[in-house]
């Protein structure tokens, strides 16, 4: 309950914050930028203030910090209570009928990955899960200050860990680790369909546009579908449910699939695994939906945005770039496209640019402090995903339009249809979105070029599926109306067209996605803490919050980190390199440790670590992994901590004295 009440405080003190600032947006508009703002805003001062607590030397600054949080939102909600009348919550029937069917929905998703008693996880979900409760345990459970990465010990965190580090503080206040990430996550999502369905309203006043990009947004254009169908040799057996409602895996999986192009990407995979994703895409949205309420000409005079609003926007946009680093980068790119095309005034925007920059590049210097790092190495690199693509050769410049046929089906040519239709505002904001095409085919972000460049055309999809949505609303109102032939309206032919074109452009809009679905239904689940659970209780109540352990590398779930604390270096292989560290020298020093002649060498190896414990289990004993690993050490030679459940832990001081007890830093 403690937990609940919080999050309730939290989200009034932002429903206060965004009614001051922002009164004439509509009530859902409202409501769902007061999650992000209080994720936002609260993460940062109970980051801020447990930091402060550290310093100070207080025992459990994660409690301090939350408690600082909880009276900074409390004195928001007392100061601003006036504000929050009745009128404030009240929304029509209808769209409160579609807010309440998109939670629903939401926390249906975001159950399947995540959840259970024992926890389980989903396939698909299965690797990153790992990563970020073994991030978000490290506040929860351990004493993470200041940030490292928790399967790199020693050197500053080059990941933006902004929501885990969220999701560590509702544990820490007694939410089970699944509702710490589920809850926001579930509230993320029905903030996202409701401020894309709210957008749909604000340019065209349209529900039913606004439905078909909600519904776009959930689902999958892209024509994976066609993988589905040639599995099975007649439409018949394709069509039987037998085959599609056992559905277990995703049709596409590129670029993780040899001789693929479908992506990934496009499901709600990267949802499901980066929750952190969800989050800044609601944030972000609702930034994006203030800008264009105050930029883009309508019906409505425009209203010019005001300082303090201005300020506020830019805060909360760059606040959140350590919940998503890479998809703020690429909003404010179409930040800035936005003012340019709307020509927007420089003294009525300078307020938000500079307060984006002030909150935002810090953090880009912070968290990649001490070389590369996923939110800081920026490259050129053309065509993203398109194969051996090059400037020069006119095949490549096919090759892309293939690739993004394929990856988006009807949706791309509906988006053309769009763009010829609509007014001259509505080309104009096309216009600023497609700089994220531009910007997502042009460069990259870090090593992994599609698994961290997925977020730029992420946002990019869920904002052109509104000219998708819209186009398909006016195909089918066109067609129904009659079409004119030669001073005659041919309205039987037209509606028999649109009887027909209209539900088959809908189903291939979302065909692949439905397929999806099942797939999130069926997908196989292991258990997260499954047998380490003795362990993991072990060094939580054992040992010190910022103990350091060493294991083998390789392995996502590594057991010190689901207890919260910290390795020399683990997690899936590819990870921490991936994230800029030099992995190299620590692999080294590992298989030096476990392959020592004897605990003189194996001491030796460890000085300079910072490391308290070695972990002997089924990782460290396979042969393929330390095929010259010393037995007589592990058991022998160094003493026991504690053993049990087929891994035992062995106590570095108390083998080696000092030796091992020496911190180090990135060796």
């Amino acid at each position: 309950m403690t937990a609940i009440a919080y999050l309730v405080l939290s989200w009034l003190a932002a429903a206060v914050v965004v009614q001051r600032l922002f009164p004439a947006l509509p009530a859902p508009v409202r409501l769902a930028g007061a999650f992000g703002v209080s994720i936002a805003g609260t993460a940062w001062v109970t980051f801020g203030a447990a930091m402060l607590a550290h310093v100070l030397g207080t025992p459990d600054p994660t409690s301090d910090g939350l408690l600082a949080a909880a009276a900074v939102n409390a004195a928001v909600l007392v100061t601003g209570r006036r504000l929050l009348t009745p009128e404030v919550f009240r929304i029509p029937l209808r769209p409160l009928a579609g807010m309440l069917a998109a939670l629903a929905a939401s926390g249906w998703v975001v159950q399947q990955r995540l959840g259970g008693d024992p926890l389980e996880v989903s396939t698909n979900a299965w690797g990153d899960t790992a990563l970020h409760i073994g991030i978000a345990r490290s506040f929860s459970q351990g004493d993470n200050y200041p940030p490292q990465l928790p399967i790199f010990s020693g050197d500053g965190i080059r990941y933006h860990f902004g929501f885990d580090f969220y999701a560590g503080t509702l544990e820490k206040l007694g939410l089970p680790i699944d509702w710490a990430f589920n809850v926001p996550a579930t509230l993320g999502f029905t903030a996202i369909v409701v401020l894309v369905a709210s957008l749909a309203w604000h340019l065209w006043r349209s529900a039913w546009v606004g439905v078909v990009a909600a519904v776009l947004f959930l689902t999958n254009g892209s024509l994976a579908f066609l993988r589905y169908a040639a599995r099975y040799p007649t439409l018949g057996e394709a069509l039987s449910p037998s085959n599609w409602w056992h559905l277990d895996r995703y049709l596409a999986i590129a670029p993780y699939q040899n001789d693929e192009v479908i992506s990934i990407f496009w499901t709600l995979n990267p949802y499901l695994t980066q929750t952190h994703l969800i989050v800044g895409m609601a944030i972000v949205l609702f930034v994006i939906h203030v800008l264009v309420w105050h930029l883009r000409p309508g019906e409505e005079e425009r209203v010019p945005i005001g300082r303090a609003q201005a300020v506020a926007l830019g805060v909360l946009a760059g606040a959140s770039f350590w919940i998503n680093g890479i998809l703020v980068a690429a909003a404010a790119v179409l930040f800035g496209a936005l003012l340019v095309v709307y020509r927007g005034s420089a003294r009525e925007w300078w307020p938000f640019v500079a307060a984006l920059g002030v909150t935002a590049l810090p953090q880009a210097v912070w968290l990649g402090a001490g070389g590369a790092s996923e939110t800081s190495s920026v490259r050129i690199h053309w065509g993203y995903l398109v194969p051996d693509f090059r400037l020069d050769d006119p095949q490549s410049y096919l090759d892309l339009v293939v690739y993004w046929w394929l990856n988006l089906g009807v949706i791309g040519p509906l988006v053309v249809l769009a763009a010829v239709v609509v007014g001259w505002a509505d080309r104009t904001l096309l216009a600023a979105i497609m700089t994220l095409f531009l910007v997502g085919n042009v460069v990259a972000f870090g090593e992994d070029v599609g698994g961290h460049g997925h977020k730029v055309f992420n946002l990019w999809e869920t904002l052109v599926n509104l000219y998708a949505a819209y186009a398909l609303v006016w195909l089918a109102r066109r067609l129904w109306n009659g079409i004119t032939l030669r001073g005659r309206i041919l309205r039987v032919p037209s509606r028999v067209a649109a009887a027909v074109a209209v539900p088959v452009l809908a189903v291939l809009m979302v065909l692949s996605g439905l397929l999806d679905v099942m797939t999130l239904k069926n997908d196989p689940r292991y258990e997260v803490f499954g047998d380490n659970r003795s362990a993991i209780a072990w060094i939580e109540k054992s040992t010190r919050s910022d103990a350091v352990f060493l294991t083998a590398y390789g392995d996502p779930y590594t057991v010190p980190t689901l207890a919260g604390r910290r390795v020399y270096l683990g997690g899936f292989t590819g990870w921490a390199a991936g994230f800029g560290y030099d992995t190299a020298p620590r692999e080294a020093t590992i298989q030096a440790v476990y392959s020592a002649p004897d605990r003189a060498g194996a001491c030796a190896a460890l000085g300079g670590t910072g490391v308290d414990y070695v972990q002997v289990g089924s990782g460290e004993t396979e042969a393929t992994r330390f095929p010259r690993r010393n037995p007589s050490l592990f058991p022998g030679e160094f003493v026991t901590a504690w053993s049990g459940s087929g891994v035992t832990y062995y106590d570095v001081a108390a083998s080696c004295g000092s030796a091992g007890q020496q911190t180090g830093g990135s060796s």
